[in-house]
């Protein structure tokens, strides 16, 4: 027998194999999708991810919540710095501007 020929034996095996596995979803998927039911479901879910508008209240305490945080990270880099200006003796530097090769923070998604 050619190695072609168990090639493609072989080929067809596997996909006779886990074929059902996909089409049998899939044609469940469809007829559902048919019916009564399935079409109620889809009306279901289009109506539902266009009702999750964020009220601006909500929006307005998120970015005064986030206006915070960065001063309180700032606060905290500062306290930072005192600490390891005074654990290697040297003096505080308050009022010296950042270098640019600070890494930049990388903004939390909320």
């Amino acid at each position: 027998m050619n190695t072609w020929h168990q090639f493609w034996g072989q080929f067809f095996f596997i996909l006779s194999s886990v074929l059902p596995w996909f089409a049998a979803p899939t044609a469940g998927l469809l007829l559902l999708s048919l019916t009564p039911m399935g079409r109620a479901l889809t009306r279901y879910l289009r109506e539902y991810r266009r009702g999750t508008d964020v009220p601006h209240e909500l929006l307005d305490e998120l970015a005064l919540t986030r206006q915070q945080l960065g001063e309180v990270l700032e606060r905290l880099e500062f306290m930072e710095r005192v600490l390891q200006q005074r654990e290697l003796g040297g003096t505080v530097e308050r009022d010296k501007p950042r270098l640019a090769a600070v890494e930049p923070r990388v903004p939390t998604p909320v």
